[in-house]
């Protein structure tokens, strides 16, 4: 009887010495994988907080680019000519947010801000040829007109990305 006993004290010693072994050994596994996670989460909030700085700028961008109306009779199309008079200020715009944030968005945030870039480029374009030309100054306004529609639907469309954006971040 004794030998069983023996034999089932050395048996259960050893089962819990091989499970103590085996538990540490999984337990940190775990903690090794916990702290990873963790270091993985802080660097993907710092990368949401860059993300969300730079949208509160393109959102300020956008919200400041139309003119407060001037007199009742003002239409979209005064407006419209007031965007492509101020082109050169958002082109700097543009550029320096693309310069400085192209890493946190992806591809197709960036095209769409090139896209508004485009468009000044073109009334540039446009607009030497008018000169070159001299067409009707009452034909260039209309030109005009439509090109600071063009550039607005474009800032629009890359604002609503990009809040888009940051707003399937937090969903999560």
């Amino acid at each position: 009887m004794e030998l069983n006993s023996f034999a089932l004290a050395v048996t259960g010693g050893a089962v819990t010495l091989f499970g103590n072994s085996l538990l540490e050994n999984i337990k940190s596994r775990y903690s090794l994988h916990g702290e990873q996670y963790k270091i993985q989460l802080k660097k993907s909030e710092f990368f949401f907080q860059e993300q969300f700085k730079a949208s509160l700028q393109f959102g300020a961008f956008f919200n400041s680019i139309l003119p407060e109306k001037e007199h009742f009779l003002m239409e979209w199309e005064d407006a419209a000519r007031y965007l492509a008079d101020h082109f050169e200020e958002y082109k700097f715009f543009l550029n320096e947010f693309v310069s400085s944030f192209d890493i946190l968005f992806s591809q197709d945030i960036i095209n769409l801000v090139h896209q508004c870039n485009s468009v000044i480029i073109s009334y540039n374009t446009d607009h030497d040829q008018h000169q070159m030309n001299e067409y009707s100054e009452a034909l260039w306004e209309d030109k005009k007109w439509a090109y600071g529609d063009e550039f607005y639907t474009a800032v629009k469309k890359a604002h609503e990305a990009i809040k888009k954006t940051i707003w399937e971040q937090v969903k999560y």
